[in-house]
């Protein structure tokens, strides 16, 4: 290999880590702002830290599309996670692993817990039926759902968990049409009172879910 070859694959080499740092730092600057799926996933070691909190270990089927859209954000002492189809559409049939993710209270903040688990998904189609699996580090393992036809439904956890794995799935047959889904964690911490009443917490599941309704396809 001569001089001029090592130079060139050593820029090349260079130029494709800058990518891979690029790719990533955009990733990670979009929290709390819309995400396409192909971005995410062009960064392996994406996640998002708002404060004391941390929503890492994101994967998603190979039926979702790239072009489909990822929100994370932070309401109040809510975190709150959805993916919508953006244009595009979710295919029919089963779709299992639809979103995976991990949430978790950073190292630190000991008093804080997460208490309480909503799930909303928005359709513009009926025949959708979905469900999100949790296991909690304190609370174990629960279903929320299923929920069909759009609706939302609320988990108490039995113990407070500092530490959850959610997996998101979905089944429609050949005219259902999902639009989003939308996960919702509230969390507390100790002197300071309860999260807010899950009737509020899921209005603002509604409002999340029109604003991915806008932009579906008719």
């Amino acid at each position: 290999m001569n001089g001029l070859t090592k130079t060139l694959c050593a820029a090349s080499a260079g130029m494709a880590a800058l990518l891979l740092v690029s790719t990533e730092a955009s990733a990670q600057s979009a929290c709390g702002a819309e995400m396409s799926v192909a971005s995410i996933e062009a960064a392996p070691s994406f996640s998002c830290t708002f404060g004391d909190k941390v929503l890492s270990d994101f994967s998603f089927s190979s039926m979702v599309p790239g072009s489909a859209l990822l929100e994370v954000g932070i309401h109040g002492a809510d975190y709150t996670v959805t993916l919508g189809r953006d244009g595009t559409f979710f295919p029919a049939g089963t779709i299992s692993n639809l979103l995976n993710y991990t949430i978790s209270i950073a190292p630190g903040n000991p008093k804080a817990s997460i208490v309480e688990a909503n799930f909303g998904v928005d359709v513009s189609v009926p025949s959708v039926t979905t469900a999100e699996n949790i296991v909690g580090n304190n609370s174990g393992s629960a279903v929320l759902g299923p929920v069909m036809n759009g609706g939302t439904v609320t988990l108490l956890l039995g113990k407070p968990d500092t530490s959850i794995v959610v997996n998101n799935s979905a089944t429609s047959d050949s005219v259902g049409q999902l639009n989003s889904i939308t996960d919702d964690f509230s969390q507390t911490v100790v002197g300071t009172g309860v999260p807010e009443p899950a009737s509020l917490t899921l209005f603002g599941l509604a409002l999340v879910g029109l604003g991915f309704a806008r932009r579906r396809r008719p």
